[in-house]
């Protein structure tokens, strides 16, 4: 009998991949090795990056001006407190989402083969909210990293991108701005963000070539069908890039959500390399429940490093 219609089952797996639309990861990770670090998820409401820095709202906002603490510094453990209180409405959340959950944790893993960086995240699915402000997405998870360029985002973590004149925040107009980077702007004001005052074309050229700016790469999922994966950079607002080179797959397992991200580890056009040794910060976004704009839950900022040192997560080479 003929068995030329036989192939294996690996370039089954990677046909399969290829009309998904996703390449597969050049190492099967063994996760059972990889040390996972738990990072609460919770609901920051209107708590913008300009809100921090005001006094009359925030207490922590002089230390947080002089640097002498982090976000993580003083809130480290608040955050199952502070989420279920704030999606319910008050001084910092003007307009809550009925159904909206405000807190969980979601467990983190990270490897590496010597060449790519894998991350697998995973997290417990949530039932639906009263309104599906995102029609095509049921689910969208942000992985955002820096290397140390932006200082803003080593104090902050996530609210460096998080202004009050974002999509769905109290200064936005019309749709509001999308993430940016204050670097990006000539004045910054605690009522109205960043605006439209851009810095020139030149001067965003030269903060892109000097590192002023994130990465960010983002998984989104429906049930039941393949993860589509963007990636790009936060600056001026939050840029796509052309062609990504970012892949994930996505899986449910026991009404959780699984997630693996793998990227080369050198450096592609608006990207950061990734060098043992080096510590990077990082942090996280979910928009479940088909939420979007500030009705995301948000991680604080966490550090990163390969192959070995004190992160709270390592990316251990296999």
């Amino acid at each position: 009998m003929s068995t030329n219609f036989i192939k294996p089952v690996t370039t089954q797996l990677c046909m399969a991949a290829l009309l998904a639309g996703l390449s597969l990861p050049v190492l099967a990770v063994d996760w059972g090795a990889a040390k996972a670090a738990e990072v609460p998820m919770f609901f920051p409401g209107q708590t913008s990056l300009e809100w921090m820095y005001g006094k009359k709202n925030h207490d922590g906002a002089g230390r947080y001006k002089k640097r002498k603490k982090n976000c993580r510094g003083c809130h480290t453990g608040d955050e199952a407190e502070y989420g279920p209180k704030i999606v319910k409405g008050g001084d910092t959340e003007a307009g809550p989402l009925a159904g909206r959950n405000g807190f969980l944790n979601m467990q983190v893993k990270a490897a590496n083969d010597g060449s790519n960086l894998y991350l697998r995240l995973e997290w417990p699915k949530q039932g639906a909210a009263s309104s599906k402000q995102d029609a095509d997405n049921d689910t969208k998870v942000t992985f955002m990293f820096d290397d140390g360029a932006v200082e803003e985002f080593t104090a902050g973590g996530c609210w460096a991108v998080c202004h009050i004149d974002s999509k769905k925040m109290p200064a936005a107009k019309g749709d509001g701005k999308t993430k940016y980077l204050g670097e990006s702007r000539t004045n910054m004001t605690r009522k109205k963000g960043g605006a439209d005052k851009f810095k020139s074309d030149g001067d965003l050229a030269a903060l892109m070539s000097s590192g002023v700016y994130l990465e960010y790469w983002q998984a989104q999922l429906n049930p039941g069908q393949p993860a589509k994966v963007i990636d790009g950079y936060i600056l001026k607002e939050r840029s796509e890039n052309s062609t990504a080179t970012v892949t994930a797959t996505a899986t449910e397992a026991g009404g959780n959500w699984v997630v693996e991200f793998s990227r080369p580890l050198a450096a592609g056009a608006n990207q950061k390399a990734l060098s043992p040794g080096k510590q990077y910060t990082v942090g996280f976004a979910l928009h479940d429940q088909n939420t979007e704009g500030r009705y995301h839950l948000t991680s604080l900022q966490y550090t990163m490093q390969l192959d070995g040192g004190d992160a709270d997560l390592v990316a251990v080479k296999q």
